[in-house]
């Protein structure tokens, strides 16, 4: 047996086969029922198994470095012609998902900064201390009072004092609302 399969001809020939009978035995609607629940099972008991989640993680990912060594420069031509077409995560549809998910994490990391930290405090007395420091005086080339309370802002929220406290906090709260965000886009696909 080992002789007449190790002839790739025989080989085809049994494998023509051996394909053929499982058709024919699948034609009966009864056998190919039976078969798809006993696939169906097998299947859900396998992708529950660890064991076997980690043999399939490490094959799938050898598989795909393997690609990757092998199609590099035709994956990376084809995404920068991608790109350079405005084509993915270069589309404007993408780009607007991504300025809407960034101004709802910005927004909600601005409104938990100021319930969970003393922003609001030290931002105030670091104004108060900047208006003393900068009186205005009138206006000068042409600026206005507008123009000087935005420069103004701008000195206070980057005082070190000010920027001690929102670099720490968002150094934190931009990854925990990010994912956030991503839960929130999960739960909407599976619902």
């Amino acid at each position: 047996m080992k002789r007449r399969l190790a002839d790739p001809e025989k080989m085809m020939k049994f494998q023509q086969a051996t394909t053929a009978g499982i058709r024919k035995w699948l034609s009966d609607p009864v056998n190919a029922a039976k078969f798809a629940a006993r696939s169906s099972e097998t299947m859900k008991k396998r992708h529950t198994d660890p064991e076997f989640q980690k043999r399939r993680d490490k094959r799938s990912s050898e598989t795909m470095k393997r690609n990757w060594i092998k199609y590099r420069d035709t994956f990376t031509k084809v995404a920068v012609e991608r790109y350079a077409a405005g084509l993915g995560i270069n589309s404007d549809e993408s780009k607007e998902k991504k300025n809407v998910a960034a101004k709802w994490i910005m927004k909600k990391c601005r409104e938990s900064m100021i319930l969970e930290t003393d922003y609001i405090a030290v931002f105030t007395d670091t104004l108060n201390r900047l208006r003393r420091e900068f009186p205005y005086d009138g206006p000068k080339d042409g600026s206005d009072y507008t123009d000087y309370l935005s420069k103004l802002g701008r000195m206070v929220t980057n005082s070190p004092e000010c920027r001690m406290i929102a670099d720490t906090f968002m150094k934190a709260a931009i990854p925990r609302f990010s994912a956030a965000w991503q839960g929130m886009k999960t739960d909407a696909y599976s619902s």
